[in-house]
């Protein structure tokens, strides 16, 4: 996710690259990781490329059926992960 920000998170209006990680966990069972940056908005018709699909196939073999990953634009542009049962 951090590559893809690098990769999609140049604001040409700005000229600068902003990229912020951040990590929230709930009780002690779930984390949320937030990879946000500073690029244009997602799409309604994203596609998804072989970056967000490795990532999407490692969470299936670490975490099956106790993910979720989402994408933000409000407040800001993040990807945003789930992992529920992170201690089981």
């Amino acid at each position: 996710m951090v590559e893809n920000a690098v990769k999609y998170g140049y604001n040409v209006e700005k000229g600068t690259t902003k990229i912020s990680i951040s990590f929230a966990k709930i009780g002690d069972e779930t984390l949320k990781i937030y990879v946000c940056d500073s690029g244009k908005p997602f799409g309604d018709n994203m596609e998804i490329g072989n970056g967000i699909r490795n990532v999407k196939d490692i969470l299936k073999r670490h975490f099956p059926d106790r993910h979720a990953i989402s994408f933000v634009n409000q407040p800001e542009k993040c990807v945003e992960i789930v992992l529920k049962n992170i201690n089981s």
